[in-house]
């Protein structure tokens, strides 16, 4: 009873915070009726059978010289699909809801790069096409982050900061391209917050005339 108490302790620690963005998310669709609010409480959902998955691993994995059975090798394919599910579904709405991109037209015509948008703050769409990449990765990091039997390989102290610190560099760079699509929608200039980013400094790097910013028309309720 004890160790079975233990086994439930971590991954129900680890599913309190998506449970809480999936309850916030619900309440969101309920007040405003927005029906994107329900894609996103699935994208938090997506996250605990992985956790969940990965728990029953960590309990019932064989000793080092047993074969795994066949209930074991179907865990595994389970726990695979979760992770790629959740990976996925997370990438997707970081690109398409987040950032803005991926959209075939919008309101302002249709991109000029493959799978980005018409407004970019940054000239240079290799900042795009690169942050992209290194999202599904860490993306997928993140997704392993949350598989506790994958520690039985490692010290788990330093499985869990690595990620940790991926993760944080992960949202540190999320975050300018959500702010920049966030200005966008709002018709907030965007020439404090290009200048103030990394991006900017970069050689080669400059706002893009296309954004017109001098036509934007400023938002006391700025990002």
């Amino acid at each position: 009873f004890i160790t079975c108490n233990n086994s439930l302790v971590g991954p129900t620690l680890a599913s309190l915070p998506y449970c809480i963005r999936a309850f916030q998310c619900w309440l969101t669709y309920n007040k405003k009726n927005d029906q994107l609010q329900l894609v996103n409480f699935g994208k938090y959902l997506s996250s605990l059978p992985v956790i969940w998955t990965s728990a029953l691993k960590h309990n019932l994995h064989p000793s080092k010289d047993d074969e795994l059975d066949g209930h074991d090798e179907y865990l595994n394919v389970l726990w695979l699909y979760t992770v790629v599910i959740n990976t996925v579904y997370s990438f997707l709405w970081d690109v398409f809801m987040d950032w803005g991109c991926g959209r075939p037209r919008s309101s302002v015509g249709k991109p000029q790069w493959m799978f980005l948008r018409p407004q970019l703050a940054y000239q240079n769409p290799l900042y795009y096409y690169a942050m992209i990449v290194v999202d599904f990765a860490l993306r997928a990091c993140w997704s392993l982050k949350l598989s506790s039997h994958l520690q039985r390989y490692s010290s788990g102290a330093v499985f869990v900061f690595v990620f940790e610190v991926l993760e944080v560099f992960r949202r540190w760079a999320w975050i300018y391209f959500r702010c920049e699509w966030e200005c966008i929608q709002k018709k907030v200039p965007l020439g404090a917050y290009v200048a103030a980013s990394p991006a900017h400094h970069a050689p080669g790097s400059r706002v893009a005339s296309s954004l017109a910013l001098n036509k934007l028309t400023p938002d006391a309720h700025g990002v």
